[in-house]
């Protein structure tokens, strides 16, 4: 009786971990957080091609937009903007301020893509890239997405980045970053060493 008793327990509860697991089967979003813009936000051109005479390792960028349902969301303006390879922004009369700075609306996938170069680095930041997403002139979000040390670190190696060497501030020391309650979302995932990519999830 004992060992029949053991086997129906056994079978129960096998039965409600399968439930469970199958109730738990769904794709889960989170949005990221709104972080600070930072001083070098300008109103740029609709582009995907964002580097016009810097010079750096080329990469391409796509990022797709979803709401918390894990649906796309079409026809939004993702402007994004970030540093040049030596880790300083174009902001001056003198300078192409349209460099390394452009948006582009959202395809029926939620998604677009740019092709600038890797951003280098510039004291007390980690390698980051600003976003902006915008519908109708309102702002839904404003964030930043980093890049992995490892990648950096590799392709820092390579000119001209590697006038300056790796970046003084990792992902571990950058305080923006260690804001971030869900780090992992704001990261850029990157099978090869040109292809960067995100999901970016609005509330």
């Amino acid at each position: 009786m004992r060992k029949i008793a053991i086997l129906i327990i056994s079978l129960a509860f096998l039965a409600t971990n399968t439930t469970l697991a199958k109730a738990g089967n769904f794709k889960t979003c989170y949005p990221q957080q709104n972080l600070a813009e930072g001083p070098y936000y300008l109103p740029s051109s609709e582009r995907s091609k964002l580097n016009i005479k810097e010079i750096g390792h080329s990469i391409e960028i796509k990022l797709t937009i979803l709401n918390i349902n894990c649906k796309p969301l079409k026809g939004l303006k993702i402007a994004i903007w970030h540093n040049n390879a030596l880790g300083n922004y174009t902001t001056s009369k003198g300078e192409m301020i349209s460099e390394l700075r452009g948006f582009q609306n959202t395809d029926i996938n939620g998604s677009v893509n740019f092709k600038t170069i890797l951003p280098g680095w510039y004291p007390g930041r980690a390698p980051h890239l600003h976003i902006k997403i915008i519908n109708k002139n309102k702002t839904l979000l404003t964030t930043q997405m980093f890049f992995k040390k490892t990648t950096t670190n590799t392709l820092y190696k390579k000119y001209p980045y590697n006038k300056r060497g790796k970046a003084d501030t990792d992902l571990l020391t950058d305080s923006i970053f260690n804001s971030i309650k869900n780090k992992e979302i704001h990261l850029l995932n990157n099978d090869t060493r040109n292809l960067f990519e995100a999901k970016i999830i609005l509330a």
